[in-house]
């Protein structure tokens, strides 16, 4: 005891073994990262000396092209001095460069105005070409325009002659003003429109006299057939009325009996509900019978979970109370007792039924805890975090969820932990972090 640290003296064997494990398990952590980290300096070390040669071999890479500028700038002097005995005053490149961009720029605006006015010359050639294709044409129709009118002046003055006319004023006096015309137009049309209606009922009188002479006994017979014929007509249109009447019977009828019936449907489905319950009551099944729906309700709200668990592969399906099975959809919809569940399998799906009859209780009771003990070891890694997940859902909704565990990769995962740790007189100690 006495070889131990000072800063054990006031705790406990078991504490300070407890540290000195903690100790031991963080020195090994800190051998391993220390190993990691030596492994890494080789790298940058080797790094670090390849740079160098690098840095090394542009370093002489720099010193022979400074030799090569130097040599360049002793040739542009020479070349300037050159240039400034050639350009009368102009010593600086700037300059010369201006002037030749000046030249340069006048140059190709001249080019350019000349290539505007060839295009403007081309442009003036065409229109006056085509203005002298089109006067040409102009004068041709105005010739051909002259002899006709020449032509049809001659054969109009003849005309005027023929009737009578000395003078084309004579001529436009006797003229009728325009609805005067259109007016005798109208009675004209029309006119010929009664006489040719004339004349297909006269081919229609002829054939039928030239079938069926004439005969004046005739009309009594019509003029009785037609009164028959009426008084028929008369009597099918009272048929007509009653039936009517009838069929408005019939509609009536039937609305009511369409609503006796709805009401007749409403007390048998009534009936049914109460004769259930007197089947159930009597024998003390009314447990079972609230139990069976409350089952059901429970299995329809753990297949939203399961569906989500799971990524859509299970269902279940209540046979009795009590008694479950799996359908597989990724297996052709196959159906198979729960029992054939893996062991990961089956922790989702005793989840899914946890959560199902945590959301059922939210009536006038709440149960806002929800204590899972184990099960997750059985699950991988993507299945894992799919369950974690779920939870964490859970808890944004305000619930408590506590997970007993001893897998260390699901307690890293958790943000408040409660440690419970054995002493040597039976009894535990609780660290919370």
């Amino acid at each position: 005891w006495e070889t131990m640290p000072d800063a054990f003296h006031n705790t406990s064997p078991e504490e300070a073994v407890d540290q000195f494990s903690d100790t031991i398990e963080k020195v090994a952590t800190c051998e391993d990262n220390l190993g990691d980290y030596n492994r890494k300096l080789d790298v940058l070390s080797s790094e670090i000396n390849s740079n160098q040669r690098e840095i090394n071999r542009l370093r002489k890479d720099k010193n022979s092209l400074q030799t090569q500028i130097d040599d360049y700038q002793e040739e542009g002097e020479t070349i300037l001095n050159a240039v400034r005995e050639k350009t009368d005053g102009l010593e600086t490149e700037d300059e010369i460069n201006d002037a030749i961009q000046k030249i340069e720029d006048e140059l190709r605006q001249k080019n350019s105005d000349k290539e505007q006015a060839d295009d403007l010359l081309q442009d003036s050639q065409k229109i006056l070409t085509q203005q002298q294709t089109s006067y040409d044409m102009c004068n041709e129709q105005l010739q051909t325009t002259k002899e006709n009118l020449n032509s049809k002046s001659n054969h109009y003055f003849n005309r005027l002659k023929e009737f009578d006319f000395s003078q084309p004023e004579e001529h436009d006096k006797a003229f009728r003003d325009d609805e005067k015309i259109h007016e005798i137009e109208n009675q004209i049309d029309q006119f010929d429109a009664e006489f040719q209606q004339l004349k297909v009922e006269i081919v229609a009188l002829r054939n039928q006299f030239k079938d069926n002479p004439y005969n004046p006994e005739l009309l009594q017979e019509i003029t009785e057939l037609a009164i028959q014929i009426a008084s028929d007509i008369q009597e099918k249109q009272q048929k007509i009325g009653a039936q009517q009447q009838i069929i408005a019977e019939l509609k009536e009828n039937l609305q009511k009996r369409e609503k006796i019936n709805n009401e007749l449907q409403a007390a048998k489905n009534e009936m049914e509900r109460w004769e259930k319950l007197q089947e159930v009551i009597p024998r003390n099944d009314l447990r079972d019978f609230a139990l069976d729906i409350t089952f059901q309700q429970v299995s329809r709200i753990a297949n939203e979970h399961l569906k989500y668990l799971t990524s859509e592969r299970y269902q279940l399906k209540v046979e009795t109370i009590g008694k479950l099975s799996v359908i597989d959809r990724w297996n052709a919809n196959e159906e198979r007792p729960v029992e054939t569940l893996s062991g990961g399998e089956s922790f989702l799906t005793s989840m899914a039924l946890a959560l199902a009859l945590s959301e059922l209780s939210q009536g006038r009771s709440q149960l806002n805890s929800l204590f899972l003990d184990e099960g997750f070891g059985t699950l991988d890694a993507e299945t894992l975090d799919v369950a974690i997940a779920a939870l964490e859902g859970l808890r944004m909704q305000g619930r408590s969820i506590f997970i007993i565990s001893h897998i260390q990769e699901l307690t890293r995962r958790l943000p408040v932990k409660i440690n419970v740790r054995k002493r040597g007189n039976g009894s535990s100690t609780i660290d919370i972090r």
